[in-house]
């Protein structure tokens, strides 16, 4: 049997390529995906296994760079003329090159001349928001660091100047305050997550982290577990043990029966045997008729 190779093609794909022109005052920014694809008389390399006349997928990947900085790559066009023609004469045994590009749009960022971004934000025509944000006044940028440095100096205050402080607070904006919890100003080991029960009110709510491990409990986990109850009783000891576990039980049956069978007298195997011929003859006359 002759085998023909009809058809042999390679190629390299999704070579991504992005380009800056950086021109005095504006930048240019081209983000491009090449895929290559190279048809031939490749046989050698099929027939005897000989490499030396094909090129390299890595070479194909550095000769659209190397392209890409001698040529104007936003000219989708031209770029892939140029591409075809070198690896077509560059390829000893390529007779067509396919290039296929696919173009990535970036947006520029603002009226900035050298700033893009992807798409990942819609800048309508008449939102100057990122603008704004360079133009606010001297105190926002300031307010997270400041606010920040009081947190620590009231935290201080109240937990190393004043112990004794919070647990009033505390007792003072709850519904039930003989359930506030007094921790001490550094906690025994071990007690450091500790948690009192709830003791309503504002502080409570605070505490409780608006309760929303609570409803994450009630709404979430209390259901899986009970579907999780449902499954392992009935999918795992019924279903899944319980069909191995009757076919264990149901050999021990038949064994302990076959047991009583066995009863170790010569004259029951030999009363069986006649039985058992008698049957077979039985049936043996009946078929002749």
């Amino acid at each position: 049997m002759t085998f023909v190779l009809s058809q042999s093609n390679y190629g390299k794909s999704a070579i991504r390529l992005v380009k800056v022109v950086r021109d005095e005052g504006r930048h240019e920014l081209t983000d491009v995906t090449v895929d290559v694809m190279l048809d031939g008389d490749f046989r050698a390399a099929h027939d005897e296994g000989d490499n030396s006349a094909l090129i390299a997928t890595d070479t194909m990947r550095n000769a659209v760079y190397a392209l890409a900085a001698k040529h104007d790559v936003s000219g989708l066009e031209t770029f892939g003329r140029a591409l075809v023609e070198h690896f077509v004469v560059t390829g000893p045994t390529v007779q067509r090159a396919q290039v296929r590009l696919v173009a990535h749009p970036w947006a520029r960022l603002g009226e900035h001349e050298h700033a893009f971004w992807a798409g990942s934000i819609v800048n309508a025509e008449h939102n100057h928001v990122l603008h704004a944000m360079h133009e606010v006044p001297a105190w926002v940028p300031l307010a997270p660091t400041v606010v920040a440095v009081l947190g620590i100096g009231l935290a201080y205050f109240m937990y190393m100047v004043a112990p004794a402080l919070p647990a009033r607070l505390a007792q003072t904006f709850s519904a039930r305050p003989q359930l506030v919890w007094r921790q001490p100003a550094i906690p025994a080991e071990g007690r450091e997550q500790a948690t009192e029960p709830d003791p309503g009110g504002l502080y409570g709510f605070l505490l409780k982290k608006w309760y929303f491990d609570e409803l994450y409990d009630r709404i979430f986990v209390r259901p899986a577990r009970r579907l999780a109850a449902v499954f392992w009783h009935v999918g795992d000891e019924r279903i899944i043990d319980g069909m191995p576990n009757g076919a264990a039980d149901l050999a021990v049956e038949a064994a302990r029966g076959a047991v009583r069978i066995q009863t170790g007298r010569v004259a029951n195997y030999a009363f069986a045997m006649i039985i058992g011929l008698v049957f077979f003859v039985s049936l043996f006359m009946l078929g002749l008729r």
